[in-house]
């Protein structure tokens, strides 16, 4: 069986005003209404850029933030999980929070690969803990 690799698919609702159903990677439906004219690409890059806005403001004010941020923003791209997700923002910190040789930064990749590769919340959490034995 094929799996679909589009981020977003576009569903025009019938209304009066220009309506349209979003569904993003995590399966998660948003119905964008937009001004008379808007496009479906208008109404993607609105839920594209709310998603951005709510990544954004979690690491800020903090050591390295403009690194951990963008590591953060590469993560939670391909997290499948909210789990995964917080898992990966936990990997970004300890990776550029510490010295290049430190136990802890190595801890840090670990959780990040863990965080783009897990499928499942158990599956990631099975991964945290295989990375905590190995690096603790």
């Amino acid at each position: 069986m094929k799996k679909i690799l589009l981020l977003l698919f576009l569903i025009p609702v019938l209304s009066w005003a220009e309506k349209f159903e979003v569904i993003d990677p995590q399966g998660k439906k948003h119905i964008v209404t937009t001004p008379e004219g808007a496009t479906a690409e208008d109404a993607m890059r609105y839920i594209q850029q709310k998603q951005q806005q709510q990544v954004k403001p979690v690491l800020k004010n903090k050591k390295n933030s403009k690194a951990i941020n963008d590591c953060f923003i590469k993560v939670s791209k391909s997290a499948k999980t909210t789990y995964t997700s917080k898992l990966g923002q936990m990997g970004c910190h300890l990776k550029h929070s510490n010295s290049f040789f430190s136990s802890k930064r190595q801890l840090g990749k670990c959780l990040i690969s863990v965080a783009k590769s897990a499928k499942t919340t158990y599956a990631a959490k099975l991964g945290q803990m295989g990375c905590k034995s190995k690096y603790n």
